[in-house]
């Protein structure tokens, strides 16, 4: 009633053994097993890709002992495609003859989760990456676990020299003298105390230029045990030029006025 297969191999690659609940796992039944007589016929059965691997790999194992642990795909009796994890167990000698155990298992259902998360975090990362607003993962000692690869555009610096900085407050070292206070402070808050927060501040860019960015909190959460940080950044200098402008503009219409 197990769910993994277990397996036994002589030193010419005949099947000594393989578990009943093969069937389950292939479509063929133990006696069908049995009639192909070679585990390297079983091995024909692979992903054309998998199959010259998983072959080296069980030879080892069966000659010199060498353990392995190997995932390949598997082609069933009705043609569907499975995923197998087979591992070694050990070799022994009997009656003056070497065997070889293994197991065998159904990771199937495993790996199409793997694929659906892969192409969810594909999905998040060309989002992330294409919003004009920028993403950002502090951890509980303002270290930068993440931040979009679109902050290029914001700062100048790319993705991976901002991840070489390290450190949210280095970040803040770039900020405008009269900002980076309340910046600092803010962030702090966030993290140590929860502290949401919603600040505008000035921001020296890679080429000297100063811009204004928009920053706020979203929330913390913990993983693994550990204490994080969201938030998100955008840029706002069209903003406020155009609120300069507009602040000028209605000064020098009252000074027309007076």
């Amino acid at each position: 009633n197990i769910p993994d297969v277990i397996w036994t191999s002589a030193a010419d690659y005949g099947m000594v053994f393989v578990g009943p609940n093969v069937e389950r796992l292939t479509g063929y039944t133990q006696e069908e097993e049995y009639q192909t007589g070679n585990w390297i016929k079983w091995f024909d059965r692979l992903h054309p890709n998998d199959a010259k691997k998983t072959k080296t790999a069980f030879r080892k194992f069966v000659k010199v002992g060498k353990p392995y642990d190997i995932e390949y795909r598997f082609k069933r009796k009705d043609g569907r495609w499975v995923w197998i994890n087979e591992r070694s167990m050990g070799t022994y000698q009997k009656d003056g003859k070497k065997y070889a155990d293994g197991l065998i298992s159904d990771i199937t259902e495993r790996k199409h989760a793997e694929e659906e998360l892969r192409r969810s975090e594909e999905k998040y990362r060309s989002l992330v990456s294409n919003i004009p607003d920028i993403v950002w993962t502090s951890d509980k000692g303002c270290n930068i676990v993440y931040i979009g690869t679109n902050v290029e555009r914001l700062t100048g610096y790319t993705q991976e020299e901002e991840y070489q900085t390290g450190n949210w407050i280095k970040w803040f070292d770039r900020l405008h003298p009269n900002d980076m206070e309340k910046a600092k402070a803010s962030l702090w808050g966030f993290i140590k105390g929860k502290q949401p927060y919603d600040i505008e501040y000035r921001f020296k860019r890679k080429d000297g230029k100063w811009i204004w960015i928009h920053d706020r909190s979203l929330g913390t959460y913990k993983k693994d045990g550990k204490l994080y940080a969201d938030g998100l950044l955008s840029d706002i200098t069209e903003q406020k030029r155009l609120e300069e402008s507009r602040i000028e503009q209605a000064a020098a219409l009252a000074n027309a006025k007076a």
